[in-house]
């Protein structure tokens, strides 16, 4: 348990610097992709929600997922990464605030506001179908999140 808490801390510190220390030029402004910005809000629902409940480990299993979401990216967008070490101080408050003074804060991190997040970017635009005969896996579908009953039916008819 300790070598898995271990390799996820190290991958978030692979998120924002180099093996020099220094901020990771992939580090940019830019704006994060609509995927990632979904993910990013739904993290911020979530691990609010999950630390309220004290459901610490569904929280950690949530940051994963927005650390896997980044490092599929190309460029590391500041608005979505600044934020998320807001989220992990709580966990890992060293950690936290060491990131925090990297990105250039010289103030603790523990005088920031919790991270808002937009229930209207949560939605997904697309959904995944999963498509079953007879109870056997017979393949998978995306499709607009307003997809009808009647349009869902031909899609699968269609594959």
């Amino acid at each position: 348990m300790l070598k898995a808490s271990s390799g996820f801390l190290s991958r978030v510190w692979r998120l924002y610097l180099d093996d020099d220390g220094n901020l990771d030029p992939r580090f940019h402004t830019d704006v994060p992709t609509p995927e990632l910005e979904r993910v990013y809000h739904a993290t911020v629902k979530k691990v609010g929600e999950d630390i309220e409940a004290l459901r610490f480990n569904t929280a950690i299993a949530q940051f994963m997922i927005l650390v896997n979401e980044v490092m599929k990216t190309e460029l590391r967008p500041r608005a979505v990464l600044e934020p998320f070490v807001l989220l992990l101080a709580p966990f890992a408050p060293h950690l936290a605030e060491e990131l925090w003074q990297k990105l250039g804060h010289t103030t603790s991190l523990a005088y920031e506001p919790w991270p808002a997040y937009d229930p209207a970017r949560i939605q997904s635009d697309t959904i995944e179908v999963v498509l079953q005969v007879n109870g056997k896996l017979r393949g998978k579908i995306a499709v607009p999140a307003a997809t009808t009953e009647e349009d869902l039916k031909a899609s699968a008819c269609r594959r």
